[in-house]
């Protein structure tokens, strides 16, 4: 591991706080990187060696990045130096969608939906049966967690499902408790994270930003939870309760019609027999 000197390490973090407040002014940055490189200048007439710093600004949208490299016209002068904006190369491809930590998931909802626009709650927080190791004999302890991701605005929600297990000393009580409060929080983080993976974030070139939900991905969601979430019930009744009287009343009415339709109709015959 390579350590920079004071004088690099103090650039280092000047440069992350004014890339963060240049380009964060077009979107939200998910995050700054910056390197220091070293290139020969003039060594055969100086002997001297220049060096100087090269950056990564990654957006949670294209839109953003393209904004800020079109609005700063491919560059921007820091301390007097001009610096060149591109976009990155990638070299290996992306071949799955990984899930965000809990906190980008909550800083990108309340950057583009606000503090109005979701909000979140825990449908269920239960422990399941815990298993022991076989070879050490530990106990330890599971829990199961369910948040609701609530949009209103678009009055849509979603579920999303976390678990954590923890082991714990058996000797020790305090052990216990301490395993149980943390998976109860790993738990919650896991199912807020599952739950903001099925959320997908429409942003417009205007800067209107809607919601939808991937319904692609299964709801892996406990029994008492898909109970919970039925519908529609259907009751089937052997009779029609409170009409029986007019039901009565009409199919009598109709069978008086029907014989006086038959009686006309046999003497419209007997007429044409007898013309006949």
């Amino acid at each position: 591991m390579q350590v920079l000197a004071d004088q690099t390490n103090q650039w280092y973090f000047v440069l992350q706080s004014l890339f963060h407040t240049i380009f964060g002014k077009y979107g939200l940055v998910y995050g700054v990187q910056v390197f220091p490189v070293k290139w020969q200048l003039d060594e055969k007439k100086t002997g001297n060696h220049s060096g100087g710093y090269y950056g990564f600004v990654t957006f949670y949208s294209s839109l953003s990045a393209a904004r800020s490299k079109d609005d700063l016209n491919n560059k921007v002068v820091i301390e007097g130096n001009e610096c060149k904006i591109s976009f990155a190369k990638r070299k290996k491809k992306v071949q799955e969608s990984t899930i965000l930590h809990f906190t980008r998931c909550r800083e990108l909802a309340n950057y583009y939906l606000g503090f109005n626009g979701w909000s979140s709650q825990i449908k269920l927080l239960y422990e399941e049966a815990g298993q022991a190791d076989s070879a050490n004999d530990t106990p330890s302890v599971k829990y199961v967690c369910v948040v609701r991701l609530d949009f209103p605005h678009q009055k849509l929600h979603t579920d999303g499902m976390g678990a954590w297990q923890e082991s714990y000393i058996k000797q020790d009580p305090v052990s216990r408790g301490r395993a149980v409060c943390k998976c109860k929080k790993l738990a919650f983080q896991r199912a807020l994270e599952n739950s903001f993976s099925r959320v997908l974030l429409i942003i417009l070139s205007n800067g209107k930003v809607t919601v939808e939900i991937d319904t692609t991905k299964p709801d892996i969601l406990p029994q008492e939870l898909q109970e919970e979430e039925a519908v529609i019930k259907v009751n089937n009744l052997d009779e029609d309760p409170g009409l029986d009287g007019e039901k009565d009343v009409e199919v009598e009415s109709i069978a008086v019609t029907m014989e006086d339709l038959d009686l006309n109709n046999l003497d419209i015959l007997q007429q044409l027999e007898v013309d006949i």
